[in-house]
Order: C-alpha cells, then sequence, then structure tokens
C-alpha cells in the first residue's frame, strides 16, 4: 500500500492556474476551493503527518483560524490521489455515542454508493440497458400469451410464435441472450472488491437506517373458460424486527467499512470530525470520546478532529498532569495546532483570492485581525480591491496612504460603536450611569483626524482603563471587552505611524508579530495584554518599541502578575511575595 507525499511544491503547481479564475471577483468571501486555498504553515504541518499511515490528529485553533479549510484540502488531495476523504460537520449535541456512530457510519456508506453505485457510469448504463432489454424481451411474449389465450387457450403451442413474425422473435432471442450476459459480466463486478464494498456499504446503511423484516411469497395462477383452470399460491412471512444496535456493534461495523475501504482502493481515507470543539458541556466531550475511541486506530485511516482548548492543553501538558494521562491525550497522536497568520501569510491568502496587498497593508491587517483568518478576510474585503497585472500591480506594493490609515481607523470607530451599543445591552438600568462617561471617553470625531486618534490612542489606556468599575454589571459583562479595545487602540496608534509610507523607516514583521500575540493576549486576559506593553513600550507606556529578551519578560509578568485579579490569597500568592522579596534582596546585595 503506497501513500502519496504531500508536498507545497505539488500543490502549487496543480494549482498555478487558479489565480486567473479567482482574480475574476470582487469579494473575498468564498466558500472552500482549491484555487482560495493558501499554503499555511498548519497545512504544510498536516501535509506531513499525511505521508504516515493513519492515526487521530487533532485540529485547534480559536474560531475562524481555517481548521474546517484545513480538512477539507485534505479530503480533496485524498480524492485526487484516489482514495476516499468524508467531511463529517458534528452537530453541538449528541445524546449518546450510538447516534453519533450511526450518523458517521452512514454518511461513510453513504459516500462509498455514491462513488462505485450512483456516479459508476458503467453501473448506470448497464441498469438503464438492462430495464431497456427486459422490455424488448417482456413485450413479445406478453403479446404472443394474451393471444394465445384469447383463442382459449386451444390448439398447438406453436400457434404462439406463428402469432408475431420470425423477424421480431429472433430480436427477442439476442435480446434475451444481451440480458443473460449482462446478468453475468453484472455478477462478476459486484463479485470483484468495489463491487463487494459496494453491497457491504448497502448493508451497512440498511441496517443502521431500517429495521429488518423478511417476507417471501409465491403465486401461479393459470385460468380458462373452456378448458383449463388451476391454481397454485404459496406466501412465506417472517418480520425481524432487530434489537436497538449497541456502540460495541457500531463500532465493529464502522471498522470494517474503513477497512474495507482501504483495501479497496489501495489509498489513504481521510475523515474531518468538525464542530466538536464547540460541544460546550466538556464532561459530554470526554464522555463521547471514550465510547467512539475504539474507531481510531485503523491502518490508513485518518481522523482530523477539531478539538477544544482543553484537548490540546491536555496534550501539550503530556506527562505534566496530575492524573496521567486523559480521554484527550489518549485519543489524539497530536494536536496541529493552527498559528496566528503572520503578514507574510496575510500576503499569500490576498493573493490567493485575488486581492494582492503589499507588505504594508498586510502588516496592517495582520495587527488588525490579530492573525485570524475569517476577522481577516472580512477586514481585507473592506479595502480597495487591486486588479492584478499592468499599473495596477506596482500599486499593489504600494506603502501606507492616508486612505489606509483612515480604514483602519474606521474599523476601531466601528467596534466603538458596537461596544457602546453592547454597553447599553449588557448594563440594563444602570447604563445611563456609565454610557455618558463611554461616550466621552470615544468621541466620533477622534477616529476623522489622525492627530486627535494618534492622542486618544494614547491617553485612553490611562485615563479610562477602571471606567465603569462601580457598577456590578459593568464589572461582570464589560470590563474585559472594554479593555481590550483600549489596548487595540493604542496598539493601533503606536503601529500604524511607524508603517512605512507614513513618514518613518518602519517596523519589520517581527514587531508586527509581536504586537499581534499582545491583542492575541487580551483576549484571553487584558492585565496580562497590559504588563506585555508595559515590557515593551515601558511603565508608562510613552517609550519606543522595544522587544525584551523572554527571560527578562517572564520575570516581569511573573513578578508584576500579584496584582492581577486572577491571583488567590492562597499559597501562590505568598510563594509569589517571597519570590518578590528575595529578589529585592538580590538587588540590593548587587549595589553594595
Amino acid at each position: 500500500m503506497q501513500y502519496a507525499r504531500l508536498t507545497p511544491q505539488r500543490t502549487l503547481a496543480r494549482d498555478a492556474d487558479g489565480g486567473k479564475e479567482a482574480g475574476n471577483t470582487l469579494t473575498l468571501f468564498r466558500s472552500y476551493s482549491d484555487n482560495a486555498f493558501s499554503l499555511t504553515p498548519g497545512w504544510q504541518r498536516l501535509a506531513r503527518v499525511l505521508t504516515s499511515d493513519g492515526g487521530a490528529y487533532g485540529l485547534y485553533g480559536p474560531r475562524g483560524s481555517g481548521k474546517s479549510w484545513l480538512m477539507l484540502r485534505a479530503i480533496r488531495e485524498a480524492d485526487l490521489d484516489g482514495g476516499m476523504g468524508l467531511w463529517f460537520p458534528c452537530p453541538s449535541e449528541y445524546a449518546d455515542a450510538a447516534e453519533f456512530l450511526s450518523a458517521l457510519s452512514d454518511n461513510l456508506a453513504n459516500a462509498v454508493e455514491q462513488r462505485y453505485i450512483r456516479n459508476d457510469l458503467w453501473w448506470t448504463a448497464t441498469r438503464w440497458l438492462q430495464r431497456g432489454l427486459a422490455l424488448v424481451v417482456a413485450v413479445p411474449v406478453a403479446t404472443a400469451v394474451v393471444s394465445y389465450a384469447s383463442h382459449g387457450l386451444t390448439g398447438k403451442l406453436a400457434n404462439v410464435f406463428a402469432a408475431l413474425p420470425t423477424e421480431l422473435w429472433a430480436a427477442t432471442g439476442a435480446a434475451l441472450a444481451a440480458l443473460c450476459l449482462l446478468a453475468v459480466v453484472q455478477f462478476v463486478r459486484v463479485s470483484r472488491p468495489a463491487g463487494q464494498l459496494a453491497r457491504q456499504a448497502t448493508a451497512v446503511r440498511e441496517r443502521i437506517r431500517y429495521n429488518a423484516a423478511l417476507k417471501q411469497g409465491h403465486e401461479v395462477a393459470v385460468s380458462s373458460v373452456l378448458h383449463l383452470t388451476g391454481t397454485y399460491k404459496r406466501t412465506h412471512a417472517k418480520d425481524l424486527d432487530e434489537r436497538p444496535t449497541t456502540v460495541a456493534s457500531l463500532v465493529f461495523e464502522f471498522r470494517r467499512l474503513a477497512a474495507a475501504i482501504v483495501a479497496t482502493t489501495g489509498k489513504r481515507l481521510v475523515i474531518g470530525i468538525d464542530e466538536l470543539d464547540k460541544i460546550d458541556d466538556e464532561e459530554a466531550a470526554r464522555k463521547l470520546l471514550r465510547d467512539i475511541k475504539g474507531i481510531f486506530e485503523i491502518p490508513g485511516v485518518f481522523f482530523l478532529v477539531s478539538v477544544s482548548q482543553e484537548a490540546a492543553t491536555a496534550l501539550q501538558l503530556g506527562a505534566l498532569q496530575g492524573k496521567g494521562r486523559n480521554e484527550f491525550n489518549s485519543s489524539f497522536y497530536t494536536v496541529i495546532e493552527m498559528p496566528p497568520f503572520s503578514p507574510g501569510d496575510v500576503t499569500g491568502i490576498a493573493a490567493a483570492r485575488g486581492h494582492p496587498v503589499g507588505p504594508a497593508v498586510a502588516g496592517l491587517l495582520c495587527l488588525l485581525s490579530a492573525g485570524n483568518g475569517r476577522e481577516l478576510i472580512r477586514l481585507a474585503d473592506l479595502w480597495p480591491k487591486v486588479l492584478p497585472g499592468g499599473a495596477d500591480k506596482q500599486s499593489c506594493e504600494r506603502e501606507l496612504n492616508e486612505e489606509d490609515c483612515q480604514l483602519a481607523r474606521s474599523v476601531l470607530a466601528a467596534e466603538a460603536e458596537t461596544l457602546l451599543r453592547e454597553i447599553v445591552r449588557a448594563c440594563g438600568p444602570t447604563a445611563d450611569q456609565v454610557l455618558p462617561d463611554a461616550w466621552k471617553a470615544l468621541p466620533e470625531s477622534a477616529f476623522d483626524s489622525p492627530d486627535e486618534f494618534a492622542a486618544l490612542s494614547q491617553s485612553a489606556i490611562h485615563d479610562f482603563w477602571d471606567l465603569g468599575e462601580a457598577d456590578p454589571a459593568w464589572r461582570g459583562k464589560i470590563t474585559e471587552s472594554w479593555r481590550r479595545f483600549l489596548i487595540r487602540l493604542f496598539v493601533t496608534g503606536r503601529v500604524v505611524p511607524g508603517l512605512p509610507g507614513t513618514g518613518n523607516a518602519g517596523p519589520g514583521h517581527p514587531m508586527i508579530c509581536d504586537l499581534r500575540d499582545v491583542l492575541i493576549m487580551a483576549g484571553h486576559s487584558t492585565p496580562v495584554a497590559l504588563l506585555m506593553l508595559k515590557a515593551r513600550f515601558g511603565g508608562d507606556l510613552a517609550g519606543p518599541y522595544t522587544k525584551p529578551p523572554g527571560r527578562t519578560v517572564l520575570a516581569a509578568c511573573h513578578i508584576r502578575y500579584r496584582g492581577v485579579r486572577f491571583m488567590g490569597r492562597g499559597s501562590e500568592r505568598r510563594l509569589l511575595c517571597r519570590h518578590q522579596a528575595t529578589r529585592r534582596t538580590r538587588q540590593v546585595r548587587r549595589r553594595v
């Protein structure tokens, strides 16, 4: 059994002409297609994984990071190589594992029937030819029998054949011979591995969908008004209502069908189980994995499962977990994490969708989207479309201009307007007390003027960080969103003037990627993101950008993290204070 190696060069060679079709569209929004797919770092990692001989692998990333497209690409590769792929979007709630396995087995069996029966040209032509030949044979015979019966079934049997021309009987005999030959050919084809696989898939689908019922009947009746009367009738009926299928039997049926697919095609079978990370109840997800774990270990079968952050953390911690291995790290070989997109990735994605952008615009989009694929497409669609070729090709390499900066400010203005509406909804009766202060903190005019925007982006994070903390509803529902916006406002105000085309030499990609990571951290914890900003721009956030060494950042965040509200009053806090006292003692000794 051979598995073709997937390489970026091979993918690029096959999709070399994709830009022509993609360039004719006026928007970046579209469903999956080979032409619109870009070679991201996540795909390069997955392509190496698909060169093995099977296994279960998790795909982890925030919503909109491209997990579904990665699955669809792997399935597409399997289909093009002669194997088979199945994309199975898992609903967020399943009553038990039996429903999940039944739906998965039914969809896989349907995919087999689709390839080997419904989409098979030979099978379709044979079926219609058999029907036509059967009609050619049945019509003359029925005509002759009716003619013979109309004469009272008298005379010789040879008179039956004399009722029609000899040429017609010759044609009928030829059609009968062809019908028998087709039946033999059909039997041979069904006996081959592909035919047996199709029969097995049909049997699996019928066992899952229906209860078995067996009915047999034979009936022969011959009558004549004058001479002959005879009747023969035999009926045998047997109903079999099967017992409900169990999880063990469904696992066995699925494994046998999947193994038969791999043996028949000689290629890999890729099954993408999507949306499993959307199950809110973590215990339900654990139980589901415990029950269906038996389907994962099949040679030649790849399972790509979108997993939650808990599953990714369990695999990354490994032996550090106190309770040892759990359902996640015992089910998956590894978790392929979708890294946030870099400015280079942004350039490739935009070009694949017929919307080429220059390095400066790519860096701005990377920062505004925080490296999230879906958010990136939404924002990039706002920028003016540059048609590839000619003078426009040179303009796509342009630096930032005031129009780009205005678009960036309009994106933040829309976020501010949405945030103010959310304050009204979340705070309810107390919104009138905090909304005026929030409205004054984010005036609309500040997003129109470059100078006012620059001033607001630097002052808002100091002046309004603790805005509304006296309101319980604000603390519970708005605080993190408000502070997250202030961080985005500050980062955008500091970075946009430093990008090429706005008067400075401009930072490179490392700064964009570093501040992108700060914005990603703000989605998890705004106090930690603020500490990261202070480590880069100074304690007052007024200095130039300086990326600190990794050890310094870790130590600074560790010392200052005691002020974060997530820190409790237990042993962790005492240990942190002890560490701080030790550090100060060492500093005093060094000075002496």
